[in-house]
């Protein structure tokens, strides 16, 4: 399933936020309004689905490096779908030096293509607070080497510093194995982690809480007494108050050692994973972003890029593969 989203904001939570209850703009401890640039509503604004399309692929093979790329996100930059950005990109000389020989570095596949896609959405999209957000998991081994590496791109306009960001960088160098996420992955993440990203926040900020508190009520107890020297001023921020500092938090999580997995344990582990944050979204009171068909493919050295699910067209009862390997 792909997602179209869009920042949306009702007009009761722009009153709420800047507005009082005779309609004016409501001022700070200066006497100044508290809304004072555009950027202030964009960041109350969450993002919703506006529009899906059912049956979007976003994984694409790059042979004939043994690379795959893997989308989240926007399926559409401006009129650019990502299927249409995977082929012209092939077609661009930045990816063609890197086949010659075909000992291009994954590293460099990352950097090609984050050059790439940034020159995209420049030129089709100028505007770059209206640049929809994206990631990209490139995945492959780097010329001769036999060990698999993880690049992650992420596009996206940061609101804090008003700039457009294409970042390239390591997710999973060659030698250590892991589980890459991508798009809207909470339910997974609570599997394979135990917590998810905005719980492990939530988390954090009520243990500073607790802190807090418990300070104040042991200051109370010794000012009581009639101590009056200074209090210890703690840095809630230091690793040793990280909830999750130690062993993760002892939390009851899914741990496989994936670096030992066999390539069909691989594949049901994916599905597994997949299928799970699919069956929640069934059941959320939010609209599902994410269903539709589980794609899967295969990627090794020696074979390259091979699609395990059925990737076909359909017509009048026969079946048509969509690409030569699938």
């Amino acid at each position: 399933m792909a997602t179209v989203s869009m920042p949306l904001v009702s007009p009761g939570e722009i009153q709420e936020a800047f507005f009082d209850q005779s309609g004016s703009l409501k001022t700070g401890p200066d006497g100044q309004p508290i809304l004072k640039e555009a950027r202030q509503i964009w960041e109350i604004a969450p993002s919703l689905p506006i529009n899906q399309l059912p049956s979007v692929t976003k994984l694409y093979d790059l042979r004939p490096l043994r690379a795959c790329v893997l989308f989240a996100g926007t399926s559409l930059i401006g009129e650019i779908t990502v299927r249409n950005l995977v082929e012209t990109f092939k077609d661009d000389n930045r990816f063609l030096a890197l086949t010659k020989g075909q000992h291009g570095t994954v590293e460099q596949i990352a950097s090609a293509f984050k050059d790439f896609v940034s020159e995209v959405y420049a030129r089709e999209i100028p505007e770059a607070s209206l640049r929809p957000m994206m990631e990209v998991i490139i995945s492959g081994y780097s010329g001769d080497c036999r060990q698999p590496e993880v690049w992650r791109l992420s596009v996206y306009y940061d609101w804090n510093s008003s700039k457009f960001v294409c970042d390239a960088k390591s997710e999973i160098p060659r030698g250590e194995y892991n589980v890459v996420f991508g798009g809207q992955y909470d339910v997974i993440q609570r599997i394979v982690k135990g917590v998810d990203f905005q719980s492990y926040q939530s988390l954090q900020l009520r243990t500073q809480e607790v802190l807090r508190e418990c300070m104040q009520d042991v200051e109370a107890e010794l000012r009581s007494t009639g101590y009056e020297g200074d209090m210890p001023c703690l840095d809630f921020s230091a690793e040793k108050f990280d909830l999750f500092s130690k062993d993760w938090a002892g939390v009851t999580r899914l741990f496989s050692d994936i670096g030992n997995l066999s390539e069909q344990a691989g594949i049901d582990f994916v599905v597994f994973l997949i299928g799970v944050m699919v069956k929640a979204q069934e059941f959320s009171t939010s609209i599902p972003t994410v269903g539709g068909g589980i794609h899967v493919a295969l990627l090794t050295k020696n074979d390259g890029f091979r699609w395990i699910s059925k990737e076909e067209f359909t017509f009048e009862g026969r079946q048509i593969p969509k690409y030569a390997n699938a």
